[in-house]
């Protein structure tokens, strides 16, 4: 399929789907002559997804969807994806490690609802409900943090230049191609079905740069040294403590 197109044809395209000039085998051309419905372009047909078209007087065959061309590609091609997502995060000035380390929802359900009721409360009140920061206190308290991870969570709390990458993004366009329709050759295709790539990968990355931001401004207002214990935490993934622990 993927050859195909890469060859110099004329193929069609019909309501989302993508149609490739049927070779003129007289057997084949008999099989196909009663169910080949013949197509006015621009005009609707009385069938969505028929598996033959004429056109001009030429059979066509229903090969794929458009969509799933630009779906699938990922998934079947995954080193030219990511040398294209390459491309375009260097076109956008977007190479810079923006991602910083994941809190993972898990990890902060464990440590702020879960680890409470283990730990020693040395003057503290067992019947008071400790805060997000008091238990963050304590675990440094008693766990010996990497200096890194202060750098890490002064990196992860400057929103600066995850902001600077979406305003960067506001030149692109987000909008998706609709679909060409007609006879076409497989070079303008080809074209069509580039930008279209394009438009899901920066949009795809927008979505994610605004989900990071997101989930760091929730701790926008968080102490450098807290927040140290929870990358530390979430870097490591296990916890051992007064008796209780996970990995």
């Amino acid at each position: 399929m993927w050859r195909l197109l890469e060859a110099d044809l004329e193929i069609l395209v019909h309501r989302g789907s993508l149609y490739l000039p049927l070779l003129y085998d007289p057997e084949i051309l008999e099989e196909t002559r009663n169910p080949a419905l013949p197509v006015t372009l621009g005009a609707p047909s009385g069938r969505d997804f028929p598996s033959f078209l004429s056109v001009q007087d030429r059979l066509f065959v229903r090969a794929v969807s458009i969509s799933s061309l630009v779906d699938n590609y990922p998934v079947l091609f995954p080193r030219e994806h990511a040398d294209r997502r390459r491309l375009l995060l260097e076109q956008y000035s977007l190479t810079a490690d923006l991602g910083g380390v994941a809190l993972d929802p898990q990890l902060v359900t464990i440590v702020f609802h879960v680890l409470p009721h283990f730990l020693r409360r040395d003057g503290l009140s067992r019947r008071r409900r400790l805060g997000e920061g008091e238990i963050l206190d304590l675990i440094r308290e008693r766990v010996k943090i990497p200096p890194r991870f202060n750098q890490e969570a002064r990196r992860f709390l400057d929103l600066n230049p995850l902001q600077e990458a979406l305003h960067r993004l506001e030149t692109a366009s987000f909008s998706p191609l609709p679909p060409p329709e007609g006879l076409m050759s497989t070079a303008g295709f080809r074209a069509w079905w580039q930008k279209a790539l394009t438009v899901r990968l920066l949009a795809e990355e927008r979505a994610r740069l605004l989900k990071e931001l997101k989930d760091r401004e929730q701790w926008a207002a968080a102490q450098e040294d807290r927040l140290a214990v929870l990358l530390y935490l979430a870097a490591k993934g296990s916890l051992e403590l007064d008796g209780f622990g996970f990995r």
